[in-house]
């Protein structure tokens, strides 16, 4: 699980994120909002969507739990287990993200 911090400096009054968090609200400090979702991350610093500071999704057949992270091993750490298999990306949990049965 993903610890609170705040996760900001401030640098000639610019607003900084870490990377998996972004700001949309300048000045913004409460470091658990505007973190990358479960299922999705990001590895750059500074950005202000969401979709720029979590570009990357867990791709199909795997998910994970933590929100905030930075790379793919932390955002999607489990795969389907055998016998099923999933087709979305962005997996947030094993019934979303493999939700399909194989053929027997």
């Amino acid at each position: 699980m993903h610890r609170c911090s705040v996760p900001v400096c401030l640098l000639k009054n610019i607003l900084i994120r870490e990377a998996g968090k972004f700001s949309i609200i300048e000045g913004a400090i409460d470091g658990c909002k505007n973190m990358c979702p479960v299922g999705r991350y990001g590895d750059e610093t500074g950005k202000a969507s969401l979709i720029d500071a979590c570009p990357y999704a867990c791709p199909a057949g795997k998910y994970g739990s933590d929100v905030g992270t930075t790379n793919i091993n932390a955002a999607c750490p489990n795969s389907c287990k055998q016998g099923s298999y999933g087709s979305s990306t962005a997996g947030s949990n094993e019934n979303i993200a493999c939700g399909q049965k194989c053929p027997k």
